[in-house]
């Protein structure tokens, strides 16, 4: 079982790698989890410059750390 940040890396990750755009209702439908732990899971991924939410589109920034995080959460 994944946590909440694993499973939304995990399915960025994937969309990136697949050319899927990325929106917040996508994630919804994939993650399980609360609208409410995305939102929270994005904003700290935003606040350390792994993605960029432009409107309601979701860009990858950094790979590398995201993937770093990805592996290493627990």
């Amino acid at each position: 079982m994944h946590s909440a940040l694993q499973q939304i890396g995990l399915f960025l990750l994937y969309c990136a790698n697949e050319h899927i755009p990325i929106t917040r209702e996508r994630i919804t439908y994939e993650v399980d989890t609360s609208y409410r732990n995305i939102n929270r899971v994005l904003k700290k991924l935003a606040d350390i410059n792994v993605i960029q939410i432009n409107r309601s589109i979701i860009k990858i920034t950094d790979f590398q750390t995201l993937q770093q995080i990805v592996e290493t959460e627990n």
